[in-house]
């Protein structure tokens, strides 16, 4: 069977990109047959032999020919999963942006044409993965129970970036710098979402001994944030949105830093990883990818 990851294919260093490609890079350990396709692509891609689609953030329908492809696949029974990544079915993508952009109150409504869609995924599809259970509840409340099954996956990591966190958590166990970091959005309205600001005030309006220094940090390589994560002695992240299961906040953790974050980082209270030393929440987190390969079919449809 082929596998078709499609998926709108946004920044190189964006959560969702990574989490899908360290899924598709453990499948093809295993020997599965994948083909990544861009959203905007879906109408040129020609399919002649068995296969089944993971749907990843599927926002870029404006495309020719992408919208009755689409169609097809959501209305097909079981030859489909869907990696929910945040909260598609609604305009803006989460209740808190649609309160900001729009002035009222979210609240679910047959004429939403995401949500309708949203619908026929979740009666239609084999799977659903959800980064965090807070999320999977939140969808189950606005669009009531799935018929496919649930999964909650969380980000997901390669074998080399774990190894790699693990290297740089012992490099600077001994030799932390006494400050926090917090990491800079690539504009305003990202800047707003991840609680710069909120993060800044509030080490600079507390009295506490152990907030002295901080930095914002913006690089354009993951290996120099994730040297950052680790030198330093934590990492603050406040966002203003329900972020379903921040990347750098498992990063963080696993390169050896102090996180505080609040509830809007939703896995934050998940057993795998409140109260849990790095080893552990490595060790779950490595088992990510092969949780996801479990539960979609193995063989024809």
């Amino acid at each position: 069977m082929n596998y078709y990851f499609v998926d709108d294919q946004g920044a190189k260093l964006g959560g969702a990109e990574m989490t899908l490609q360290a899924i598709i890079d453990y499948g093809l350990s295993i020997g599965k047959s994948i083909q990544k396709v861009a959203t905007r692509d879906l109408g040129s891609l020609i399919v002649d032999s068995p296969a089944f689609y993971v749907l990843g953030n599927v926002c870029d329908t404006h495309a020719p020919d992408v919208a009755e492809p689409l169609k097809r696949i959501l209305e097909a029974p079981g030859t489909f999963s869907k990696i929910e990544f945040d909260y598609g079915y609604i305009p803006y993508r989460g209740t808190i942006p649609y309160e900001k952009f729009t002035g009222g109150k979210y609240a679910p409504h047959p004429a939403n044409p995401l949500e309708y869609g949203y619908k026929v995924l979740r009666a239609n599809a084999h799977s659903i993965f959800y980064m965090s259970e807070v999320q999977r509840k939140i969808h189950k409340g606005h669009l009531g129970k799935a018929a496919a099954t649930e999964v909650v996956l969380s980000s997901c990591f390669t074998e080399d970036n774990l190894d790699h966190m693990k290297l740089i958590r012992g490099f600077y166990q001994e030799d932390k710098a006494d400050k926090w970091t917090i990491v800079d959005g690539r504009d305003p309205w990202q800047q707003w979402c991840k609680g710069v600001t909120h993060a800044q005030h509030a080490i600079e309006n507390t009295k506490l001994s152990d907030f002295k220094d901080y930095e914002v940090v913006k690089t354009d390589s993951h290996e120099a944030l994730l040297q950052i994560l680790g030198k330093n002695k934590g990492y603050i992240m406040l966002p203003n949105i329900h972020d379903t299961c921040p990347r750098t906040v498992i990063e963080a953790r696993l390169c050896g830093a102090e996180v505080i974050t609040n509830n809007n980082v939703q896995h934050c209270n998940e057993s795998w990883y409140d109260n849990k030393t790095p080893v552990e929440i490595e060790e779950y987190i490595r088992e990510r990818p092969a949780v996801f390969w479990e539960n979609i079919p193995c063989d024809s449809i």
